[in-house]
C-alpha cells in the first residue's frame, strides 16, 4: 500500500513540476524563451516520436503555441515529421504515449 502511494505522490509531483513549468514559460518574452529557455530545452524536446513522453510532447506544444517565432515548423518537421504538433495523424502518437504511462 505505501508504495502505492509513493508512486502516485511521485506521479501528482511530476505533474505538478510540468504544469509550473509550462505556466512559467508561457509568461516569458519570447526573446527571453528564445536566449535563455530554448538552448537548454531544444535538445531535449526536438526528438522523434518514439523517444517523446506525454510530458515532453505537453511542453512542447505549449511552448510552441506561446513562442512559434522559437519554435518553428522546420524544427518540428526535422524531428517529429510534421509540422504542426497536434493533427489527426499525430493522435496515433499521443494515444500511443499515453499508454506507456
Amino acid at each position: 500500500m505505501i508504495n502505492s502511494f509513493s508512486f502516485l505522490f511521485s506521479s501528482f509531483l511530476s505533474g505538478l513540476t510540468v504544469l509550473n513549468t509550462l505556466f512559467a514559460f508561457t509568461q516569458l518574452e519570447s526573446s527571453t524563451f528564445r536566449n535563455v529557455v530554448w538552448p537548454v530545452l531544444k535538445e531535449e524536446l526536438l526528438k522523434p516520436w518514439e523517444k517523446q513522453t506525454m510530458d515532453s510532447l505537453l511542453l512542447l506544444l505549449i511552448c510552441q503555441k506561446h513562442h512559434k517565432s522559437v519554435i518553428k515548423a522546420k524544427h518540428l518537421r526535422q524531428s517529429l515529421g510534421t509540422e504542426d504538433i497536434m493533427t489527426q495523424e499525430t493522435l496515433k502518437h499521443f494515444a500511443q504515449r499515453l499508454l506507456v504511462r
